[in-house]
């Protein structure tokens, strides 16, 4: 039954439009870029095949969404929330979670943090958020016409939440 599964899996995947795949590397090597240069290869494929396009991580088979509306309804689903094997990597550094976790625990803690980011309560943040959008400008302003420099997007959010976290704590 597996292999009946997996046979009419690949045989649907391979119907979206993308690069040829090699066996077993599937489309690894092609990405095999240096960290800078992966959205552009990305990007590069979005152009060449479309707004939604798939490739295969050896026997991972990856579906590529561009369009806000279409992310919208893969986020939106509430009934296919499995994760790819993929997240089985990072689920023992960051554990059953919102990120991580499926079923009834995942909807367990999406009801909790869903009020959250409500947008009458992020309207009260807007302030911080133009504030630290205002330091990352000027920051990459001077970086403007000098050589390539690597962002760290992590450190953006965590100033984010941090800031956020502080001024609700000071209310």
């Amino acid at each position: 039954i597996n292999a009946a599964k997996r046979t009419r899996f690949v045989y649907m995947v391979n119907k979206l439009p993308g690069p040829a795949a090699y066996p077993i590397v599937g489309n690894a090597l092609e990405l095999l870029v240096p960290r800078q240069k992966l959205f552009e290869a990305f990007d590069k494929r979005s152009k060449l095949y479309g707004p939604l396009f798939r490739v295969w991580a050896g026997p991972i088979a990856q579906v590529c969404l561009t369009r806000p509306e279409h992310v919208e309804v893969v986020l939106r689903d509430t009934k296919h929330i499995d994760k790819s094997l993929v997240y089985s990597f990072i689920r023992p550094w960051l554990g059953e979670g919102l990120l991580t976790g499926t079923g009834a625990r995942w909807h367990a803690h999406r009801k909790m943090i869903t009020p959250t980011f409500h947008f009458k309560i992020l309207d009260i943040f807007v302030d911080v958020f133009v504030e630290k959008s205002e330091i990352l400008v000027k920051k990459l302003q001077s970086k403007v016409g000098g050589k390539h420099f690597d962002i760290i997007h992590s450190s953006l959010t965590v100033l984010w939440i941090l800031s956020v976290k502080l001024q609700w704590e000071s209310k």
